[in-house]
C-alpha cells in the first residue's frame, strides 16, 4: 500500500462495523491520532494488500506484527491479530453484510455488519 500509512485499533474481543465508524471518529477527533484526522477504515482490496500470504497467524509481514502483548497500544508497537478485520466494502447484493479480511492465513469472507471483527485504519489514498 505504497502511500499509506496504517494502523491497527486494538480491542479485546471486535466491534460491530458501526463500532468500527465510532473508532474511527475517536482517531480522528481534536488534533487526532499520531497528528493526523484522516483516519479511515480500509476496502477489502486495501486490506488483502497488507497480506503476507507467505506467514500465516498472523498472514502479515513482521512490519505490521511487531508485538501483540497485553501491554502493547498503537503508539508503542504494531499488533495484527490473527483475526478478522472490516473492509469498508458492502457486499453489493446485500447492505446489511461487509467483506472482511482474515488475517490469520489470508481468506477474504463476509458476514453481518452486527457481528465482531477487529479494525484497522488507514490514511491516505482512497
Amino acid at each position: 500500500m505504497q502511500g499509506h500509512r496504517t494502523e491497527a485499533l486494538r480491542t479485546d474481543s471486535g466491534v460491530s462495523r458501526g463500532g468500527a465508524w465510532v473508532k474511527l471518529a475517536e482517531l480522528n477527533s481534536g488534533s487526532g491520532f499520531a497528528g493526523h484526522t484522516d483516519w479511515r477504515v480500509p476496502n477489502r482490496f486495501e486490506l488483502e494488500s497488507l497480506l503476507n500470504l507467505g506467514t500465516s497467524y498472523p498472514a502479515v509481514s513482521p512490519a505490521f506484527n511487531t508485538a501483540c502483548a497485553p501491554a502493547c497500544t498503537v503508539l508503542t508497537c504494531s499488533c495484527t491479530a490473527a483475526s478478522f478485520y472490516w473492509s469498508s466494502t458492502t457486499v453489493a447484493s446485500s447492505p446489511s453484510i461487509a467483506w472482511v479480511v482474515g488475517f490469520s492465513d489470508g481468506y477474504a469472507n463476509f458476514r453481518a455488519k452486527g457481528d465482531g471483527a477487529y479494525v484497522r485504519a488507514v490514511r491516505g489514498g482512497s
